[in-house]
């Protein structure tokens, strides 16, 4: 391989590291101008969920994210313009290998001049060089060379995925925020330029009743979106508790679980509020206590006897009659002895709800007392 065939292979070998870091720098280009504008739309989608931001100043602030990603990018992309000679290349060489004391910026400067000899260098001289440059640029690693690239692309791509983990949570917090900002432009006459006033409508439960232990979803709309709602509630007389309400399609909503004692709530958006409601709770009705007695048949000459309170399984004779008493702790309409046979026995409810009534062992059977209020 003569000398000029050397020069060629140099000229491969720097062109290749040419097009490897104009790939790395598109890349890190990429993920710098990512990272620069996730943070910005991140804050921006939080600000119009939490916020009445009226309308115009949304579109002012989408308008101004565009200019800004825009301009992001050019900073970004513009040092990706810039030409990349050969000896830009040899001399990336020379500061990862410093111990080659710069022979293949050398061979690149030196050996175009070499016909002309314009610097009066010996040729044999220039042609040493080249023979080195060459010799050595077939040993190096060009992942050595653009170290610094690879690890400001790894840094970019960490801080890059990081910001798309919080703007996925975020999304999932708030899954209309997205659609919501980049429709603001959208003629909409619930959103008008400037703040509207405030409605809130359509709010659920209202005056409700409910069982003890029951969740409730309270719900309401809002006239317009971009504002921070609330539920305030508290149990009867207590303090006033907060309870932020997420948008979920067209209504704001937010779920109280175990609800046991009767609450009072609004909903509120800034300094508008709405009525007063109440949440009634009611118990489902249930046995306080009860209590059996037995009368024997006349053939054994037994005495009658009395169980013990709340003992409902026994094991007599038939004939046996069987006598039930107690209280419900709930007002019921109804109370009946229930057995499995399907047979059933009401039972006499005097007005403070004790409830009494018998019957006559003719079977092994199973039974329950069945309690029926207003709601049953």
């Amino acid at each position: 391989m003569d000398t000029h065939q050397k020069y060629q292979s140099i000229e491969r070998l720097l062109k290749k590291l040419k097009i490897f870091s104009r790939s790395l720098a598109i890349l890190a280009a990429i993920l710098k101008w990512v990272v620069s504008i996730l943070p910005v739309l991140c804050l921006i989608l939080f600000l119009d969920q939490q916020l009445p931001i009226p309308r115009i100043f949304r579109m002012a602030m989408m308008l101004a994210f565009f200019v800004f990603v825009g301009y992001q990018a050019f900073l970004s992309f513009k040092p990706i313009l810039k030409k990349i000679t050969l000896s830009t290349a040899a001399f990336w060489v020379g500061q990862a290998y410093p111990e080659q004391n710069d022979h293949v910026l050398s061979a690149t400067q030196l050996y175009p001049l070499k016909s002309g000899n314009s610097l009066h260098y010996s040729t044999d001289l220039v042609d040493r060089i080249v023979e080195y440059a060459q010799s050595f640029l077939s040993k190096i690693s060009l992942n050595h060379v653009l170290s610094s690239e690879i690890k400001a692309i790894q840094k970019y791509s960490i801080y890059a995925f990081l910001l798309l983990v919080c703007l996925t949570l975020e999304l999932i917090l708030f899954p209309n925020s997205f659609a919501e900002f980049v429709t603001v432009f959208e003629a909409d006459d619930r959103t008008p330029l400037i703040s509207p006033k405030i409605e809130i409508s359509q709010i659920s439960p209202g005056d409700s009743e409910i069982q003890s232990g029951e969740s409730v979803n309270f719900s309401a709309i809002v006239n317009y979106s971009g504002t921070g709602v609330t539920l305030q509630y508290r149990r009867l007389e207590g303090a006033w508790q907060e309870h932020p309400m997420n948008k979920i399609n067209s209504y704001y909503q937010t779920t109280i679980q175990h609800i046991t004692t009767p609450l009072e709530y609004y909903v509120q958006v800034n300094e508008t509020q709405t009525p007063k409601y109440r949440l009634k709770v009611t118990r489902q009705p249930r046995v306080h206590e009860f209590q059996l007695a037995l009368k024997y048949p006349p053939y054994t000459q037994r005495a009658s006897e009395k169980l013990e309170i709340n003992q409902g399984d026994l094991q007599v004779l038939v004939g046996t009659e069987v006598s039930i008493m107690g209280k419900v702790s709930s007002k019921v309409t109804l109370a009946r002895l229930v057995f499995d046979t399907d047979e059933k026995l009401d039972l006499e409810l005097s007005p403070d709800f004790d409830f009494s009534g018998f019957f006559i062992v003719q079977r092994s059977d199973q039974y329950h007392i069945a309690l029926y209020g207003i709601h049953s």
